[in-house]
């Protein structure tokens, strides 16, 4: 079992962190064209997309896979660990969501191998570098995790509570909404954030799945927008 020391602690909260330079801050993944069709008007529309978004989008694929990866790259099982990184990758429908994932994953490699050096980090790294692997941001955050030596549920938790907050600051500016308004609906969706990461934990390599069409037909409908402000 694993002890969560504070160095891990503050590791994994500057990784997930707005500040880390990854590019998250730029896309929206199709939130942009909800607000757009005036789906997504305010703080509850927000909330219900962002649950739906957590739930059927982001804990079965990217959530799961940092569990796997974790797991994977701790017990030096790299064949899992790319089979992962592929299969995330195709389960991206959206050629924007694809990329975005992509786009923050190498942005978050590149600056962790700096930050917090290590050898899962590396090893992650060459496997991009020799086109094994794409380095999704899911698989970086796992092989952070690995190296940290946290607790898998930990690890799940913070990733898909800084896509949350990450998505949030994204609302603050597009529907809009108040600051004050917005950390409240994170702290309030606190338990779903956890369910969604004790969900994701639990899947097997062969259960990533997504089922959020909804959100996918909106991030493909992303790139025909008159007027956008984010990539994705």
């Amino acid at each position: 079992m694993h002890t969560l020391t504070d160095d891990a602690l503050q590791s994994l909260l500057q990784l997930s962190g707005a500040a880390f330079p990854t590019g998250a801050f730029s896309h929206s993944y199709g939130l942009e064209t909800f607000v757009q069709s005036g789906q997504v008007h305010d703080l509850a529309t927000f909330r219900e997309w962002l649950d739906t978004h957590l739930g059927a989008a982001a804990a079965p694929t990217d959530g799961a896979a940092v569990a796997l990866v974790q797991r994977a790259a701790g017990g030096g099982d790299w064949a899992a660990v790319v089979r992962v990184d592929l299969l995330l990758t195709a389960l991206k429908l959206a050629p924007e969501t694809r990329a975005a994932s992509l786009a923050t994953g190498q942005a978050a490699l590149r600056a962790a191998r700096e930050v917090f050096p290590g050898p899962a980090l590396d090893r992650c790294a060459a496997l991009v570098a020799e086109r094994r692997a794409r380095g999704n941001a899911a698989t970086v955050f796992g092989c952070v995790a690995a190296d940290l030596e946290v607790a898998t549920t930990t690890a799940v938790l913070a990733f898909l509570w800084g896509l949350a907050s990450a998505l949030t600051a994204v609302a603050t500016r597009l529907v809009p909404l108040g600051g004050i308004a917005a950390q409240r609906l994170l702290r309030e969706l606190r338990p779903r954030i956890r369910a969604a990461a004790l969900g994701a934990e639990a899947r097997r390599e062969p259960e990533l799945a997504a089922s959020a069409i909804a959100q996918d037909i909106a991030a493909l409908r992303h790139a025909r927008l008159y007027s956008r402000l984010y990539i994705s």
